[in-house]
């Protein structure tokens, strides 16, 4: 669904690598640019289960760089 709206709205694409099935706080961190409008996040992954804990969600939206829109 997130590709869909992406490229319904005229923005390109990026994906950030998982590690273990999981989303990376890390590898999500070195994607996000000054270009960055918004981040999707399953948390819990839809259909692994998977889920990284408050406080990584925590430390995502504090490391977000600017004008990203994080929430």
């Amino acid at each position: 669904m997130y590709a869909i709206d992406v490229k319904a709205s005229g923005a390109t694409s990026v994906v950030a690598k998982e590690k273990n099935f999981t989303a990376d706080v890390d590898a999500i961190l070195n994607c996000v640019t000054e270009r960055t409008k918004v981040l999707f996040l399953a948390n819990p992954n839809n259909p692994t289960g998977t889920y990284i804990p408050a406080s990584e969600i925590i430390r995502l939206h504090k490391n977000c760089r600017q004008p990203a829109f994080c929430a």
